[in-house]
């Protein structure tokens, strides 16, 4: 960190650690005390447009390499991650205040595990061969855009950049990564990283956000041929517009949304809240989506009410660097007073607040972005509580009568990315699963990203990466459905 500190502001690009075009920076601060952790610049379009053209020519490197070639690259890089990782995950941890247990075992190993299975692909997939009669024949085969750019998420940066860079490098894409202003020293340090692994200069570029702004200027960008989208709805429609006003780029969106969690009648109340409470309340609760939205069938409602209130009152909330912190603090002070101006709608809203809802501020947590788990119980069902993403320790708790009943309430919140569903029968939990319309479906566990899966809602799941637009893709989208018996 003393390095990080005393490091001059700049961005990555073309191999090259470079001074912004632009005159402003900001200062990193870390979730945990407000402490300044380094200095960076804000990105200018005239930085964007120079990582751009770095990046087109690193294109023109990647796919003029063979596959096999391509793929020993990824597992370096992949190799560079790991030997580099708890360097990594603390930089990741001070800024964004996610448990380092968290980070490394989630989104480290899941990034070098995509890396890993990215390169798998290149040896395995030669393209689709299609025989049209007559002598005639044809050859699919993914086609990379040349240049993606990706707005990173401020509360999981550093995972959303390795799994979204393993993809696009293995298609063949330069990469201009665009990081939220809250957290971009581990994006940098990534980018940084690897020219260890012999990529192409330009391949892997940083840049520093200041949030709308400078995601609003990669959108426009006419140097950018894809998007990859990850934040809140609001933004995602900006970017949707201004990739209109453009070039008419193609834009991949994961916008935050909330993760419905059924609990049938007969289901093990101890799977259900262990999940729950590692997914809504604990660390996990800034990754998007998490289980904040609870319907429970009557005959276990006041079961699972009670353990999860026992569990929010005693959980761990302290500093994310500790072995064992369960919750640590929000990444920002804007989340923070975003997540409590939640907890104030609820109580307006009716919704009877059992734990938490209030700032954490004893010892060294006064003046960190703290906020103590907090659960909610019977919110109204038309509500803004249990309909929009909040992004912090915040669970509701409803109960249902009969399952049409939880069908009908689940479709009515934002997002259709993730739901998950527990029950005693694995046959009706995966019956019962398959009426809900959502992309990715848990059965008998909370949502976790698979590298050889598609995921989320979108149209063509992970050939969205690629830049290939399947026939499947053309009449519905790909559903997974994850099982744990």
């Amino acid at each position: 960190m003393r390095i990080e500190r005393e490091r001059a502001p700049h961005n990555y690009v073309g191999g090259l650690d470079l001074q912004s075009e632009g005159n402003q920076t900001l200062e990193v601060c870390g979730a945990a005390d407000g402490e300044g952790l380094g200095r960076c610049p804000i990105a200018h379009p005239r930085d964007i447009e120079r990582a751009a053209e770095a990046a087109r020519g690193a294109h023109a490197k990647l796919t003029g390499r063979d596959r096999e070639r391509r793929a020993r690259g990824l597992e370096r890089l992949a190799r560079v991650v790991r030997d580099h990782q708890e360097d990594l995950a603390i930089l990741e941890c001070l800024q964004t205040g996610r448990s380092y247990r968290d980070v490394l075992h989630h989104d480290l190993d899941l990034g070098v595990r995509t890396l890993r299975a990215a390169a798998g692909w290149l040896r395995s997939r030669q393209g689709e061969h299609h025989d049209l009669g007559d002598g005639r024949g044809a050859l699919v085969e993914p086609a990379a855009f040349a240049v993606r750019g990706v707005v990173l998420p401020s509360a999981e940066p550093l995972g959303v950049a390795l799994r979204t860079s393993a993809m696009a490098l293995a298609a063949g894409s330069g990469l201009v990564l665009l990081a939220p202003p809250e957290a971009p020293l581990s994006i940098l340090r990534l980018a940084a990283l690897s020219r260890e692994a012999s990529l192409p200069g330009g391949a892997l570029n940083a840049l520093t956000g200041d949030g709308r702004a400078s995601a609003e200027h990669l959108a426009e960008a006419p140097s950018i041929d894809a998007l990859s989208f990850f934040g809140s709805l609001e933004l995602g429609r900006r970017m949707l517009v201004s990739a209109a006003k453009s070039n008419l780029k193609a834009v991949d969106l994961e916008i935050e949304s909330k993760m419905p969690c059924i609990v049938l009648e007969g289901s093990d109340p101890g799977r259900a809240v262990e999940e729950i409470f590692r997914s809504g309340l604990g660390s996990a609760c800034q990754r998007e989506p998490s289980a904040s939205r609870i319907l429970v069938h009557e005959s276990l409602y006041a079961e699972l009410a009670s353990r999860l209130t026992q569990l929010a009152k005693s959980a761990v909330v302290s500093h994310p660097l500790d072995e064992h912190t369960e919750l640590g603090p929000l990444c920002s002070e804007e989340r923070m007073k975003r997540v409590l101006a939640y907890v104030e709608l609820g109580r307006r809203e009716g919704a009877s607040l059992v734990s938490g809802g209030t700032r954490e501020v004893e010892g060294a947590r006064f003046s960190g972005c703290y906020v103590k788990p907090t659960l909610f119980l019977d919110p109204p069902v038309d509500g803004r509580l249990v309909r929009e993403p909040i992004g912090g320790p915040v669970v509701t708790l409803e109960r249902f009568h009969k399952e049409e009943e939880a069908i009908d309430r689940v479709h009515h919140g934002i997002g259709r990315r993730t739901a998950a569903v527990f029950g005693g029968d694995d046959v009706g939990a995966r019956r019962f699963a398959r009426q809900l319309d959502f992309g990715t479906l848990a059965v008998n566990q909370t949502w976790e990203l698979e590298p050889e899966l598609p995921h989320a809602a979108s149209a063509e799941g992970a050939q969205a990466q690629l830049g290939r637009v399947g026939l499947d893709g053309t009449y519905g989208r790909w559903r997974t459905l994850l099982v744990r018996n």
